[in-house]
């Protein structure tokens, strides 16, 4: 399901072309949500390899190992030309995790990321941007809290690297990748209404006809 979420955005994030963002004027930007809307979109390789898609939650990183973790997000409507202020993910606190916990955030490094599968190794084999965002999520007291402590930093330097891909178009997918250390248990994708994470882009169109659908 989209959704439209408000937002009141208080900084611009980095490496926005401001001339440009001054020229579109604050109106032009809106929030857009987009969430996992099927079971394979989000996913959990363990240090074996092996792929896990039906978790009721994920564990961001250490379950009965440190793992790998995967997010996608589909019919993301972003222009290749879009202006980009800020992007994050919304997490929905699945179990309280207080841990020292130091997550690594990554894209994969393609214009249209595929569908999560069972196939051994499938996210560790899938090549990521060389763009990362470091996350030291404050501590997760309270489930079903999704608040600030949930809430990703900026991720809007991954989102724009898939983005101007050639091989971008609007309507096309984008996947994150979670490595690192520690544990904070999110929710996961179960059924249409279940808390799953949701990306939150805000962005404004330039206009550009060259990479309409």
């Amino acid at each position: 399901r989209e959704e439209r979420l408000d937002r009141e955005v208080i900084a611009v994030g980095p490496a926005v072309d401001l001339e440009r963002a001054g020229e579109l004027g604050h109106a032009a930007f809106e929030n857009v949500g987009v969430g996992v809307k099927v079971d394979r979109d989000d996913a959990e390789e363990r240090s074996d390899g092996s792929i896990y898609l039906d978790s009721s939650d994920l564990e961001l990183i250490k379950d009965s190992s440190t793992q790998l973790v995967g997010i996608r997000f589909n019919n993301v409507q972003l222009a290749r030309d879009s202006v980009i202020r800020t992007a994050y993910l919304q997490f929905t606190c699945d179990e309280p995790t207080e841990e020292p916990t130091s997550l690594i955030i990554t894209a994969e490094d393609a214009g249209n990321a595929s569908r999560f599968n069972p196939d051994s190794h499938d996210l560790s084999s899938r090549t990521s941007t060389s763009a990362e965002v470091f996350w030291e999520p404050e501590p997760w007291k309270k489930v079903g809290d999704a608040k600030e402590p949930q809430r990703t930093p900026d991720l809007a330097p991954l989102v724009r690297a898939v983005i101007t891909r050639p091989d971008w178009k609007p309507g096309n997918s984008i996947a994150f990748l979670f490595s690192g250390s520690g544990k904070r248990t999110a929710a996961a994708f179960q059924t249409e209404n279940s808390p799953s994470p949701v990306l939150v882009v805000d962005a404004a169109d330039t206009g550009s006809a060259e990479d309409k659908p």
